[in-house]
């Protein structure tokens, strides 16, 4: 059975395992901070509460995480695993009905087809876009990425939480 649980401070040993791949330059635009300081940062995040993980499990084995993370008067949305759709459900789930947020925010590039049909699929809106320059330990050194940004509101997900289930993996909440 699929579950979704909010992370611990001690959960975040697994979450860096998550995240501290080679892929995760190519998605996060950035390379992974080495061990104590994510640690130190990612606590002292949780601790302040602009920082939320959640971790998605099947038979207690972790599988996929989300974080929302409080900048600039939004909650950003980053998620992390094989199961997308499952992990779009389960956003809705964590910041809508346990957190009580009213909005969220996903950033995604251009390039990733996947993830922007996924957007249309939900109803999420366009927001706007931005360019970053990001930077490489090998060439090319230095390149530009176009973002979108979406934002998905509670309304819209109670309104549709029948479609937003239907194309998850059954989850059970833990909370």
């Amino acid at each position: 059975m699929w579950k979704l649980r909010e992370a611990k401070i001690s959960d975040l040993q697994t979450i860096y395992k998550f995240e501290n791949v080679p892929l995760r330059e190519d998605v996060l635009n950035s390379e992974a901070l080495p061990w104590d300081e994510y640690f130190a940062e990612r606590t002292k995040g949780m601790e302040a509460e602009n920082e939320k993980y959640f971790l998605l499990e099947n038979a207690e084995t972790p599988e996929g995480f989300l974080k929302l993370s409080y900048e600039s008067d939004f909650w950003y949305v980053i998620t992390w695993g094989r199961w997308m759709k499952t992990l779009i459900y389960c956003t809705g789930l964590a910041a809508f009905d346990y957190l009580k947020l009213p909005r969220v925010v996903w950033t995604v590039r251009e390039d990733n087809k996947r993830w922007l049909k996924a957007y249309e699929i939900y109803s999420f809106e366009y927001i706007g876009e931005n360019y970053f320059f990001i930077t490489r330990k090998e060439p090319p050194y230095l390149s530009t990425i176009k973002m979108f940004y979406y934002t998905a509101k509670a309304e819209i997900f109670q309104q549709n939480r029948d479609l937003f289930k239907k194309y998850s993996l059954p989850v059970e909440p833990l909370w």
